[in-house]
C-alpha cells in the first residue's frame, strides 16, 4: 500500500498569523510580502499571506530555513 502524503490546505491568513507560525514578527512578514518574496495579496489596506505557499517560498529561498 502506498503511503498517503498529507497536504496542508491552501488558505489566506493575516500577517500576524503567518508571523506566529514562523516565529517572527508581523512587520517582517509584511516586508517580505511588499518585496515580493512571499506570495501575498493586498486587499484594501491589508495584506493576506498565501499559506503554505509562503512557507515553501521561504524554505526554497533560504535553504530550508524560514
Amino acid at each position: 500500500m502506498e503511503a498517503m502524503e498529507e497536504k496542508e490546505t491552501r488558505v489566506l491568513i493575516k500577517p500576524s498569523e503567518a508571523a506566529r507560525r514562523l516565529g517572527r514578527t508581523a512587520r517582517w512578514v509584511v516586508n517580505l510580502a511588499r518585496n515580493g518574496e512571499i506570495p501575498a495579496a493586498r486587499v484594501s489596506n491589508r495584506w493576506l499571506i498565501a499559506w503554505p505557499d509562503a512557507l515553501e517560498a521561504l524554505l526554497a529561498k533560504r535553504g530550508g530555513r524560514p
